[in-house]
């Protein structure tokens, strides 16, 4: 090391040539970051865990209210078409099966399981592209739906969600992941 004062090398705190002190030069004093302030936050918390809350019980109890009203319709119904049967029995399946999905990508997330984001953004881009899909079947079919109302907020959902699990530092501190 050099003394900044003189120039002189050496490894004293005090340099023999001019008396002052010699502080470590900049390429001993930058190291990587370590502290977890410095990282960003980890653990469940905040946004992440407002998502995991959503993820694991408030979308899967709408989706099972969706599909458990069309078998309800199913069973009701006396006069019931191939069509219409068929039509109710897809609905019912497609949300519980969402339901079951959902509940899977937030617990995952909430076990801090390695890949639970990626399993989280999966689930968003399946869950919006598959009511949206189903939802325009069910409109071409004649039954009137809002799919407006529907796309939009499946579609916002979508990409708030998706882009926080995306540039979250909190996500990245707390599922670290090589290349993630």
């Amino acid at each position: 090391m050099y003394c900044q004062s003189c120039g002189t090398n050496t490894d004293a705190v005090t340099c023999p040539s001019c008396g002052r002190h010699a502080p470590p030069s900049s390429t001993e004093v930058s190291r990587p970051a370590t502290s977890k302030h410095e990282s960003g936050p980890q653990g469940v918390g905040g946004w992440l865990l407002l998502l995991c809350v959503s993820l694991t019980i408030i979308a899967p109890l709408f989706e099972l209210k969706i599909g458990i009203k069309a078998l309800t319709n199913m069973v009701a119904s006396r006069s019931l078409t191939v069509f219409t049967a068929s039509r109710l029995a897809s609905v019912a399946a497609v949300y519980m099966g969402l339901a079951l999905y959902s509940s899977m990508a937030g617990l995952r997330l909430w076990l801090l399981k390695p890949n639970a984001p990626h399993f989280a953004k999966t689930f968003l881009i399946i869950s919006t592209t598959t009511v949206i899909t189903l939802q325009l079947i069910v409109y071409a079919a004649g039954v009137h739906v809002d799919i407006l109302r529907i796309a939009f907020s499946r579609s916002v959902a979508l990409v708030v969600w998706y882009s926080y699990l995306q540039t979250s530092r909190r996500v990245k501190a707390t599922y670290p992941q090589p290349g993630y």
